[in-house]
């Protein structure tokens, strides 16, 4: 993904990102977003729904992201749920798998709809090409 897309996601979810900035040794996130720029409004909303139950939480709970690339053609968004909680109650440990869960939805949502857009340009995708598998609209599948 361009630098400039990727400096937009970084603003956007400071918590989610945190990772960033670390060695290959500790995270993945050093190699940043390792998929298409057509994916960037995707990666954009899954960004701020992420963000927002890690606000909702801060202090408590955090959503951190270790890897976002791309693998057979579909996102794939790796993360932990990190409670920050020392000692936490039963209800607490409960109310972290009831977010992990919520964080998982959102992100399948995200992984599935990167299957329905043109990697190349954004648009509804009608073709998967053989191989190395990607996914394209005609006139992009025509095209590469």
């Amino acid at each position: 993904m361009r630098e400039d897309l990727e400096k937009q996601l970084y603003e956007l979810g400071p918590i989610l990102y945190q990772e960033k900035d670390l060695p290959m040794n500790q995270t993945c996130m050093c190699w940043g977003f390792e998929c298409p720029d057509s994916w960037f409004n995707i990666l954009k909303d899954l960004t701020i729904e992420l963000e927002n139950i890690n606000n909702k939480y801060k202090g408590k709970y955090e959503c951190v992201a270790c890897q976002v690339k791309s693998k057979y053609g579909s996102l794939r968004f790796y993360y932990y749920l990190n409670i920050l909680i020392k000692n936490p109650t039963e209800d607490e440990v409960k109310l972290a798998t009831e977010l992990d869960n919520k964080c998982q939805a959102i992100i399948d949502k995200a992984e599935v709809t990167t299957t329905q857009i043109c990697c190349l340009c954004g648009k509804q995708a009608t073709k998967v090409s053989k191989g190395w598998i990607s996914f394209y609209c005609d006139d992009c599948f025509n095209k590469d």
